[in-house]
């Protein structure tokens, strides 16, 4: 366990190190608040399988609050993505439980969704649930063709993937990436 909080912090501090390096400078100084909260959410959902509220709610709040001062996505989008990624979740949760008759997904995943929608915006979250599912995909298939078995009735936390997604959209969308990337879409498409 010592060694995988370890590859936990040493992610963390790889991402706070781009995200100084990557952003302009406000956007740097929250998203370090952000990379923080994500890597502590990381950390305890390996753990403990749990997202808790004492991290996951302020974060959303803090979301919104910088919306409301003209940092990130407007005030609109950002209410938008934390009620649209926790809805969406939740409804999936829900969901899962009534045909299975057990739980597949926590209600702390639906409150980082819309947490890091609160962040990101509301036309972020189908790139963060890609991104997450995707991410989520390779790691699990790895792991399972390396251990050579599968185990359909595992707990597999969701929270480090949707963590890991978020934060990739967050820089991308706070970035100059995004940016070049249609710049050079536009340049390819005039050749």
């Amino acid at each position: 366990m010592a060694k995988t909080r370890a590859t936990i912090l040493a992610g963390g501090a790889l991402a706070a190190l781009l995200t100084l390096l990557l952003l302009p400078f406000v956007d740097a100084l929250t998203g370090l608040v952000f990379v923080a909260a994500l890597t502590a959410l990381t950390d305890i959902d390996i753990r403990t399988g749990l997202l808790p509220d004492v991290v996951t709610l302020p974060l959303l709040l803090l979301g919104l609050l910088l919306s409301l001062v003209g940092i990130g996505p407007t005030p609109l989008a950002s209410a938008l993505g934390a009620a649209l990624g926790w809805l969406f979740l939740a409804g999936l949760a829900l969901l899962y439980r009534r045909l299975r008759g057990f739980d597949g997904l926590g209600l702390g995943d639906a409150k980082l969704l819309g947490a890091l929608g609160a962040w990101t915006g509301a036309l972020s979250l189908p790139l963060i649930l890609l991104g997450a599912a995707l991410s989520g995909l390779i790691f699990y298939s790895c792991r399972n063709a390396w251990a050579r078995r599968l185990d359909m009735r595992a707990e597999l936390p969701f929270g480090p993937f949707l963590a890991f997604a978020g934060w990739c959209v967050f820089i991308l969308t706070r970035s100059n990436l995004t940016e070049l990337t249609a710049i050079s879409a536009v340049m390819q498409m005039s050749q």
